[in-house]
């Protein structure tokens, strides 16, 4: 082997995979590290900006609270303010009862003054141990009410005085009805008394008193939710318990909360401990029981449906107590905030709940614009990244084209040196089988095949032809050429031509179903080889992968093929009249009648059959096989396919002078040379017969789509004859010769092929062509040679 031929192919592939991983993975990983980076910078940016929203988020419930608070504080402020002044009047004397009254025109002036001031305050009470009681509240269209109830009249009975004053003064008095009330047993004078009662809770004033705050009820007058403050007292000058008692309407701080703007979505409620609302946005336009609002009924009432968020931040503070708390409801995260309100009952918390989104408006605006950069800075890096991936590969690209140019340079250098290394390349009379191994190596074809044409164009016959995926070579072969359309492009205008189906083109059709169907090959590419003045041979090349980048060497050894074929053209003598041991001349013959199974009678070459030995008899054997001519799709097609068979067959037989043509089964018996004496021409004549029988079929059958699955076999020797049995009698021949001859066409393994035994070749080889089919064996002769009958010389 040349030194330039010894390469590692191993090395180069690691060196070639080496830098593709590198044009590709180093850009890739470039932009990984910028998504990295990117990543990084994006999560840091969410982590600051979560932060700075939960601070402001905790900012906004705080300021948030103390508004609330701050509102409470001037909203119940002045109605606890102007019940302590009413309280201190009382004690000294300003407001002292006469007329049996409890507090005559001097507290209804008061009550009616301060109610007239903080329109939160809807009315004032007064009222003793001894169940007196005194109630100035506010009435339609401005006016007042005074209720007095007591039983400080002459006959002691307890009655109930209302009087209407209107909102010009004017005075409007009922007549006294009787009245069962005792304010005793009201849970203001109870609560206020610190004596046991339901619901409501007490604050210590800075000087000691008690104020008892009353749960939410709903005031018949206005029909409006309110509160009652009430606190105890005695007057120095009387023994009796007094309870004086101010009644704050909630409405007011219901629609304040309604009002309060918290973020886009939040509310805000004040309820006590066991969750009795106190004041709630959806109660300022409420006229029902207050004390049926209630938070620990949860969203089962359908009034708090859209207050979800508040009773979720209830159950926490009842677990975890007052402070900011966070959660997630129905997908959405929420911020709680559970305070106290100064100034208020003690039990009263403030509850506050927002979205965590409102407060995030502004940063997830941000974050949006963050990520739009960093994702178009993602798509350069990606693109750039592409970029560099894209020119790297297509650098390879250029350069692993630009390595397999060279390579098919030099391979077809070295074709080249090796066809020219052969010292008898031109010498027709020496085989050259590297013509055709370096033709499919340069095509990267399946298969390679050097084809002449004989016999003035009308038959292709075969040189040469390689197999490169076994590695073999055959020839001999020959394919009739029938039709004008046959390869007409490459006869006619010595054009050369490809094809990608060969089985669907007129001009291959016959060529793939005799040749290339059994190799299982598709694609054809047809380069035809000029003589002198007509296409001389054509270069077949089937299931080629390479055809425009190997046509110069495929047109030099074309070339080569030409120069051979002159070659020979200028070695081949002059013709000769016919000597005796030459091919005889075809004749018609008599045409008897049809015995049974003969398709021609014993002794139609014109020797009457002799019943005996005959010394030298040539037998064929024509066997088809079991998807023979019966693949047809028809009954009728197949009986019209047979009958053109066998009347080519009849016209075959009489026109090269066979003794008998047999028909038996799916074989078929021929003969020639049943005489007395051996007739040399009778094994010629039988060959001939042998080669138009096989093209004959190869036509039939191809041209009816089906494989060629029929074998030929001959053999010459001595065979008995004789006419069998009583009129009508039947002529048979037997002996070793048949047997052997049936042998050879059932041993045979390329359908549609004749195989001879040794001692027809020998009869044959001057002039005929064969090629070597291998040994076989038979119990009389031994040990002897088959070979392949391709075709005349």
């Amino acid at each position: 082997m040349r030194a330039q031929e010894i390469i590692d192919p191993t090395g180069r592939r690691r060196r070639d995979l080496g830098r593709r991983v590198r044009r590709i993975v180093l850009p890739i990983a470039a932009v990984a590290l910028v998504m990295a980076a990117m990543a990084a910078v994006g999560w840091r940016s969410y982590d600051i900006a979560r932060r700075s929203i939960a601070k402001l988020s905790n900012a906004v419930l705080v300021a948030t609270q103390t508004a609330i608070a701050q509102e409470m504080a001037t909203y119940l402020v002045p109605a606890t303010q102007g019940q302590a002044i009413g309280l201190d009047m009382v004690q000294h004397g300003a407001l002292a009862p006469s007329a049996g009254t409890l507090g005559a025109n001097s507290f209804q002036r008061f009550a009616v003054a301060l109610m007239r001031q903080d329109p939160q305050v809807a009315a004032f009470y007064l009222a003793n141990s001894d169940g007196d009681f005194e109630l100035v509240q506010r009435a339609a269209e401005g006016a007042t009410d005074t209720i007095v109830v007591t039983d400080k009249t002459p006959d002691h009975a307890r009655t109930r005085t209302e009087t209407r004053t209107d909102e010009s003064g004017r005075v409007t008095a009922q007549p006294p009805q009787p009245s069962t009330y005792d304010p005793r047993k009201s849970p203001y004078y109870r609560g206020a008394m610190r004596q046991p009662v339901e619901g409501g809770s007490a604050s210590v004033l800075p000087d000691g008193s008690t104020v008892y705050w009353s749960a939410p009820y709903l005031f018949k007058p206005t029909s409006q939710p309110v509160i009652t403050a009430s606190i105890g007292y005695t007057d120095p000058g009387d023994s009796r318990d007094h309870v004086l008692a101010v009644n704050i309407a909630l409405d007011r701080m219901s629609a304040f909360l309604a009002r309060l703007k918290i973020g886009e979505h939040g509310h805000a409620m004040i309820l006590d401990r066991a969750g009795q609302i106190i004041a709630a946005p959806p109660l300022a336009d409420a006229h029902d029981d207050p004390t049926a609002w209630r938070l620990d009924h949860g969203i089962t009432d359908p009034r708090l449906a859209d207050d979800a968020d508040l009773v979720r931040a209830f159950d926490l503070f009842r677990v975890q107590g007052f402070g900011p708390q966070s959660f997630v409801l129905h997908g959405v995260r929420y911020i709680s905030l559970a305070a106290r309100l100064p100034g208020a009952a003690p039990d009263w918390v403030l509850l506050l709940s927002v979205p965590a989104r409102d407060f995030a408006a502004f940063s997830a605006a941000d974050t949006r614009s963050t990520f739009v950069s960093l994702l178009v800075i993602l798509l350069l890096a990606a693109g750039l990244a592409g970029v560099l991936i894209w020119q790297g590969l297509r650098s390879d690209r250029l350069v692993a084209a630009l390595d397999a140019r060279n390579a098919r340079g030099s391979a077809e250098r070295e074709a080249l040196h090796a066809l020219l290394s052969e010292p008898h390349l031109l010498d027709a009379a020496v085989a050259a089988p590297g013509l055709t191994e370096r033709l499919a190596e340069a095509a990267g074809a399946a298969r390679a095949s050097i084809w002449r044409l004989v016999h003035d164009g009308t038959v292709l016959r075969c040189d040469d032809l390689y197999d490169a995926r076994s590695d073999t070579h055959a020839g001999g072969a020959e394919l009739q050429l029938e039709s004008e359309e046959d390869f007409a492009d490459a006869r006619a205008r010595e054009a050369g031509f490809a094809v990608d189906d060969a089985a669907a083109d007129p001009r291959t059709r016959r060529y793939w179903r005799q040749v290339m169907r059994a190799a299982e090959t598709r694609a054809l590419l047809a380069v035809p080889v000029t003589g002198a003045d007509r296409t001389a041979a054509m270069l077949l090349i089937e299931n080629p992968t390479r055809i425009g980048e190997t046509e110069g060497l495929i047109d030099m050894i074309g070339g080569i093929v030409a120069l051979r074929l002159h070659d020979e053209a200028e070695r081949t003598p002059a013709p000769t009249p016919t000597p005796a041991g030459a091919l005889p001349a075809t004749h018609e013959t008599r045409t008897d009648p049809l015995g049974d199974n003969l398709l021609l009678d014993p002794g139609a070459d014109g020797a009457a059959p002799t019943p005996g030995l005959f010394p030298s008899v040539a037998i064929m054997v024509l066997a088809f096989g079991d998807s023979g001519v019966e693949d047809t799709p028809s009954t009728d097609q197949t009986l019209h396919l047979v009958d053109d068979i066998a009347s080519g067959l009849q016209d075959i037989a009489r026109r090269h002078g066979l003794f008998s043509v047999k028909v038996a089964g799916h074989r078929l018996v021929a003969a020639a040379g049943c005489t007395p004496e051996p007739d040399p021409q009778a094994p010629i004549r039988l060959a001939l017969a042998a080669i138009a029988i096989r093209d004959l079929c190869l036509s039939r059958l191809s041209a009816a789509d089906i494989d060629p699955a029929f074998q030929i076999g001959l053999d010459v020797g001595p065979t008995f004859g004789a006419e069998l049995g009583r009129e009508p009698s039947v002529f048979n021949l037997w002996g070793e010769t048949v047997r052997v001859a049936e042998a050879m066409a059932q041993s045979n393994p390329q359908p549609g092929s004749i195989q001879v035994t040794e001692g027809m070749y020998i009869l044959l080889r001057q002039h005929f062509l064969f090629r070597t089919r291998g040994s076989f064996y038979t119990p009389r002769g031994g040990v002897s040679r088959a070979y392949i009958l391709a075709g005349r010389q």
